[in-house]
């Protein structure tokens, strides 16, 4: 039986071949220490502040929001006729398609797990903010509270787009790490959002094939298909698990300032 990794929204998947970063003594010598760890040699590479290279399927490409426009977007590299599968859910919540499933604060040399290898809605923040984005506000906050914390900092259209952070705690027991998922307002008013799961098409639906009108309220409950308990696949065994993101933080990303890789 092959095996069937978890489905993630914004994290890479372990050894995923297309998504990677290797330390290497140079660039040109990134596509041969790729092929020996089993990866796909991607054409392009970035550089950390660590040494490390980042695979790179295209160069980075962003622009503002303008509303629901997938195909314009960031020139349409979010589309399925140009690298889709090569930006996640943080990648399109920012606007920026840097064609390497972008992850919180990597760029910058941030960890995005914390102190005991956890994935916490606090770790992911920080990563964020290195990133550049600006922390807005809690799950204390309604939409409408943020709406009004905007206008009180005057951060309008022209300076950049609202986003909502949403986390599934890690779980041991199902062998879950846990994953963040990103979702973009497309208005000024914060009546309509949009989002990117992982690999897939960019939607203005939430997980139950509804508009997405507030992200605090709309669904995000993943089915994440079976898993087996233990080495055994005995029918009694085998069972199907769901994990549940939830909004963690509002988040505003402001054009040009922020850079993420």
């Amino acid at each position: 039986m092959s095996i069937r990794y978890p489905r993630y929204c914004g994290l890479t998947r372990p050894n995923d071949p297309y998504h990677y970063v290797l330390r290497v003594t140079s660039p040109a010598t990134f596509a041969t220490q790729a092929s020996k760890n089993g990866r796909i040699p991607a054409p392009r590479s970035v550089k950390l502040k660590n040494g490390s290279h980042v695979a790179q399927w295209a160069r980075t490409v962003k622009s503002k929001v303008t509303g629901f426009n997938p195909a314009r977007d960031c020139k349409g590299n979010f589309m399925s006729y140009r690298y889709q599968p090569n930006n996640n859910c943080y990648n399109y919540a920012c606007n920026i398609a840097t064609n390497s499933f972008a992850q919180p604060g990597r760029r910058h040399g941030q960890s995005l797990f914390a102190a005991n290898h956890r994935l916490t809605a606090s770790s992911v923040i920080a990563a964020a903010r290195a990133d550049g984005l600006i922390e807005l506000g809690g799950v204390e906050l309604k939409l409408a509270d943020v709406l009004r914390i905007l206008r009180k900092r005057r951060l309008q259209r022209a300076d950049g787009h609202l986003v909502a952070l949403l986390i599934s705690e890690a779980d041991s027991k199902i062998r879950w790490k846990g994953d963040f998922h990103w979702v973009r307002c497309d208005t000024p008013q914060g009546r309509l959002w949009s989002q990117k799961n992982g690999r897939d098409q960019i939607t203005n639906f939430d997980f139950s094939g509804s508009v997405i009108r507030d992200p605090s309220v709309a669904n995000w409950t993943v089915n994440q298909g079976p898993r087996h308990r233990g080495r055994a696949l005995a029918k009694s065994r085998v069972f199907a698990i769901q994990t549940v993101y939830q909004l963690k933080a509002w988040m505003f990303v402001p054009f040009g300032r922020t850079s993420i890789i």
